[in-house]
C-alpha cells in the first residue's frame, strides 16, 4: 500500500534491494534479545517450571538480583589496594627507598639530590651540604594521592556497578547467543527471500490476478521464505530452549557438541517439524495481517492522525496478537519436545532397537498429554513477546 510506507530510491527488483533487505532482516534478530526475559519465562511456563506468569517473572528477577549482589559481595572481599597509585607517584621523582624525610638525605638510601622529592619536599645543598627544609609531604604529593584516591574509589564503584549489571544480565538474557545467530539468521533468508519470491511469484501469474489478489502472492511468498529460514533456525533454536531451561549456567560453547554427541545432528532438527507449523502459519500470517491491519486504519481515517512510525507499532502490535495466538500450540510443542529431550525421556544413546524407541517423540502422544489447555500455556508472555518483537521489528 502506497500510504503506508515511504517509497524507495533502490528498484525492489534489484539486488541491492535485496541485500538491504537481508541486512534489515539480520537487525531483526536485536528486538529477540530485547524479549528474552520474556521467553525465558514463556518456556519454562510450557515446561512446567512455573505455574503463571506472574511468578516467572518474579521468580526471574529476584534470581537476577540473587546472582548480582552475590558477585558484589564477592568483589568487596577480594578488594586489593591498587600498585597503581605508587606507580604514578614515582613518576614525579620519588625515591624507590623513600620512608621519612631526613634533611637534604633520602630516608634510606641517604642519597643527597638536588631534584625535587615528592614525599619530602626541595632538597637543595649549598657548597655540598644539605640544608634542612620540611620532612612533611609536598603539595604536590598531596594532590596526587588524593586524585589517585578518589579515582581508586570512584573506579571500583563503578567495576561493582557494572559486575552486578553482567551477572544479571547473565541470568535475564540466558540463551541470547543462539538466538542473536538463529533470528539473524532466519531474519536474513526471510526478509531477502520473501522480496525475492514476490517478484518471481509475479511474473508466473496474470498481471490482473497479481492486482486483485496481492494477498495470495504476499501468502506464498511468506510461506515459502520461512520454509527456508527454519532450515537454518531449528538447530540455535533446540540449543536456545536447552540452555533456558538448564538447571545451572551453561556456557553456549558446550551446547552443541553435547547434543551432536548423545543424540547425533538429528538431535538438532527434531523440533523441525513443530518448528515449520509454528513459525511458517506465525510470518505468513504477519505479513498478511500487517498489512491488511495498516490498509484498516488508513480506510478509517485512523492513520491520518497519526504518524507513520505509530502506524507501524500499532499495526505490527495488532498483527503479533494475532499471528502468536493462532500459531501457540505449535510453539508449546517445540518447547515440550526440546524439554523432554533434555530431561531424558528422549536422549538415551544411540544405538540398538530398545534406544530407537524410547527416543522416538510422537507428537501425537505429547498433544494427548497437555490436552487442550496444555497446549495454551505460556500464552500471556508470548503475545507479549511477539507483539513487541513484531513492533520494533516493523
Amino acid at each position: 500500500d502506497g500510504a503506508s510506507r515511504p517509497t524507495s530510491s533502490v528498484p525492489t527488483d534489484s539486488i541491492a534491494y535485496y541485500i538491504l533487505c537481508m541486512v534489515g532482516g539480520i537487525l531483526s534478530a536485536f528486538p529477540a534479545i530485547v524479549v528474552c526475559p520474556i521467553d525465558i519465562v514463556k518456556v519454562r511456563l510450557q515446561s512446567g517450571v512455573y505455574s503463571s506468569f506472574l511468578q516467572g517473572i518474579r521468580s526471574i528477577i529476584r534470581e537476577a538480583y540473587s546472582e548480582g549482589s552475590t558477585a558484589v559481595q564477592n568483589a568487596r572481599r577480594k578488594r586489593r589496594p591498587l600498585a597503581i597509585s605508587g606507580s604514578l607517584i614515582k613518576l614525579v621523582g620519588e625515591c624507590n627507598n623513600c620512608t621519612k624525610g631526613i634533611a637534604g638525605r633520602h630516608g634510606v638510601c641517604g642519597k643527597r639530590s638536588e631534584a625535587p622529592c615528592c614525599c619530602h619536599g626541595k632538597v637543595s645543598s649549598v657548597g655540598g651540604e644539605a640544608n634542612e627544609v620540611s620532612a612533611y609531604p609536598s603539595p604536590v604529593y598531596v594532590m596526587f594521592r588524593n586524585a589517585l584516591s578518589l579515582i581508586s574509589t570512584a573506579t571500583f564503584s563503578v567495576s561493582l556497578v557494572l559486575t552486578f549489571v553482567v551477572e544479571a544480565l547473565n541470568v535475564l538474557l540466558v540463551g541470547w547467543p543462539p538466538i542473536l545467530i538463529g533470528h539473524g539468521l532466519q531474519g536474513a533468508i526471510k526478509y531477502g527471500i520473501y522480496e525475492v519470491c514476490k517478484n518471481v511469484y509475479a511474473s508466473w501469474f496474470p498481471a490482473s490476478f497479481v492486482l486483485h489478489n496481492p494477498i495470495i502472492l504476499f501468502m506464498l511468498a511468506a510461506a515459502s521464505a520461512e520454509f527456508l529460514a527454519d532450515l537454518f533456525m531449528t538447530p540455535f533454536e533446540t540449543m536456545k530452549v536447552r540452555l533456558q531451561m538448564a538447571s545451572r549456567r551453561v556456557p553456549f560453547r558446550f551446547v552443541f557438541p553435547v547434543i551432536c554427541r548423545m543424540e547425533g545432528i538429528d538431535g538438532l532438527y527434531k523440533t523441525l517439524l513443530p518448528l515449520m507449523c509454528r513459525q511458517v502459519p506465525l510470518t505468513t500470517i504477519k505479513f498478511v495481517a500487517f498489512e491488511q491491519i495498516v490498509r484498516l486504519l488508513f480506510s478509517l481515517g485512523i492513520a491520518q492522525r497519526m504518524s507513520s512510525v505509530q502506524v507501524a507499532i500499532l499495526s505490527g502490535i495488532l498483527a503479533g496478537i494475532i499471528c502468536a495466538t493462532m500459531t501457540h500450540p505449535a510453539d508449546t510443542l517445540v518447547t515440550k519436545i526440546a524439554f523432554l529431550r533434555s530431561q531424558g525421556g528422549a536422549s538415551g544413546s544411540r544405538g540398538g532397537a530398545e534406544d530407537s524407541k524410547a527416543n522416538a517423540i510422537s507428537v501425537v502422544a505429547i498433544v494427548k498429554q497437555l490436552g487442550f489447555k496444555g497446549l495454551w500455556g505460556g500464552l500471556l508472555p508470548r503475545l507479549v513477546m511477539v507483539a513487541m518483537m513484531t513492533a520494533m521489528q516493523w
